[in-house]
């Protein structure tokens, strides 16, 4: 599948849910629902390696972007041999960060990724290589005010497909009391720009959404990938809510 493709082309923002939860059965349960896309939390979440290969199987109906812990190659490397579509790597402030994640995954001459899809050529592709460095989406994540800074020169990085904009810790690095609210409109003019942005250089952009008043808000500016739904908040908020509802009835 050409994600990118499939990203861009869509009428309306793509629906993203992210799981935080090491349980293939919880991402088997959301590749059935009717989400578009499937995100995979190496880096806040509970999930490890072990953890990551059977969740990816259990949502092989659907692309997987995993966000991973660090701009590190070994988890870079190992997630998209597991199979991940594409990676979100999380603390992009510079040019030159956004360069070595992108080297990091995409095989010679392009970048320095070693050979060794295990599970991701399963698909019986006679060119994987070729295949990767094209379809394998590159989301450098932005949630700084030094990214900020500096976020043309990383949106000039040639194979960096796009940006996932991390509302919480760019809220933090901006000393803004609300964190993640679009209600500040500091942080809304910020999250604006990004997007205006990269509709620019012509890229994808990816944005959480804390509160459902904030979907129509980033629609309008333009994002491609909304995330309302985390497995971890769901189970919480559901949980409370079944529970007060039940005492009411008692």
């Amino acid at each position: 599948m050409d994600l990118k493709k499939t990203i861009t082309s869509s009428q309306t923002p793509l629906i993203n849910s992210w799981l935080q939860i090491p349980s293939s059965f919880i991402a088997e349960i959301f590749a059935k629902s009717e989400v578009d896309l499937v995100t995979i939390d190496m880096q806040h979440g509970l999930i490890d390696y072990s953890d990551l290969v059977p969740m990816l199987q259990a949502i092989a109906s659907l692309p997987v972007l995993v966000r991973v812990p660090w701009n590190e190659p070994r988890s870079i490397m190992k997630a998209l041999d597991a199979g991940a579509a594409a990676i979100i790597c999380p603390m992009i402030n510079t040019k030159s960060e956004a360069e070595r994640f992108v080297k990091t995954c995409k095989y010679p001459p392009q970048g320095y990724r070693s050979y060794g899809p295990i599970r991701a050529n399963l698909s019986g592709t006679k060119d994987y290589v070729q295949q990767a460095n094209t379809e394998i989406l590159t989301l450098a994540q932005i949630e700084t005010e030094e990214a900020m800074d500096n976020l043309d020169d990383i949106l000039a990085v040639d194979g960096l497909d796009g940006v996932y904009v991390g509302t919480i810790d760019l809220s933090i690095s901006m000393g803004l009391e609300k964190h993640g609210k679009l209600s500040d409109p500091r942080l809304e003019e910020a999250v604006r720009l990004i997007g205006d942005k990269v509709k620019n250089a012509g890229k994808i952009s990816c944005i959480h959404t804390m509160n459902p008043d904030d979907i129509p808000k980033v629609n309008s500016w333009g994002y491609h990938v909304i995330t309302p739904l985390n497995d971890v908040s769901i189970l919480k908020n559901q949980i409370g809510k079944i529970l007060s509802d039940t005492r009411q009835l008692l």
